[in-house]
């Protein structure tokens, strides 16, 4: 082998590139610790409890309302809930909807029948008055006037001689006359608003007899009655005199 020698000025090129090489190297700096503040704890004193204490107890004493409302609540809640479930096992509606069964119902065969067809009566004329035959007992007419002395007369037109039975209601405000085994062939029902005494009248009619039923105004009494023979173009008649009662 051959021996290397160095020269000074090469040893000294070496030292010059090793000297920036060992300045270059890379520096880590340390983590810089902030200080943390420590808040300062402050013993307790025995006044500092017993103030602590007082406060506690008053908040407790003025929530006891609001508590005793909180389980109110939670046992009315408690309640409705087992009732809910009494109802729910009680009433045990089927989730799925009943079958309705359909029935028919088979047509039953209608029979017509043949309607009747019927003639139409003849309408039986009403009796007039001048059908009334002079052999059958009948009254033919009415009529009513005013006579002096606040007297109030009712005639009665009749085909024979005639005996007359009145009734007098001042309590029902009415005057009944019956004619006994008379026909009635006269006015049936009248108003009479321009009469005194009297309101109107209604009759009828059966095989006893007719009469004849009048509404008064005011309370009345029986003057006087009597039976006219016939004279003149009158025939028979009968009447009645009434006045108001004094």
């Amino acid at each position: 082998m051959r021996n290397q020698s160095f020269s000074i000025p090469t040893i000294l090129i070496f030292s010059f590139l090793i000297l920036p090489l060992a300045g270059c190297q890379t520096v880590v700096p340390k983590p810089v610790v902030s200080p943390v503040a420590v808040p300062a704890v402050t013993p307790f004193s025995d006044d500092n409890l017993e103030q602590r204490v007082g406060i506690l107890e008053t908040q407790m004493k003025s929530a006891q309302p609001t508590l005793k409302k909180v389980e109110a609540i939670e046992m009315h809640f408690k309640t409705l809930s087992l009732e809910l479930d009494r109802i729910n096992s009680t009433y045990n509606i089927a989730e799925t909807p009943m079958e309705v069964a359909e029935t028919k119902i088979a047509p039953t065969p209608v029979q017509l029948q043949k309607a009747e067809i019927k003639k139409p009566e003849p309408k039986k004329s009403e009796p007039q008055k001048s059908s009334a035959n002079d052999n059958d007992f009948s009254v033919t007419s009415v009529r009513i006037g005013e006579q002096s002395g606040n007297i109030t007369r009712i005639v009665l037109d009749t085909t024979k001689a005639a005996e007359i039975n009145y009734d007098l209601d001042n309590n029902e405000s009415l005057l009944v006359i019956d004619v006994p085994k008379a026909k009635w062939f006269a006015t049936k029902s009248q108003t009479l608003p321009k009469s005194l005494l009297i309101k109107g009248f209604q009759s009828s009619s059966d095989e006893a007899g007719s009469r004849l039923v009048i509404n008064l105004k005011e309370k009345a009494r029986v003057v006087a009655t009597s039976r006219l023979a016939p004279t003149g173009k009158s025939g028979n008649r009968v009447y009645i005199d009434i006045a108001p009662a004094k």
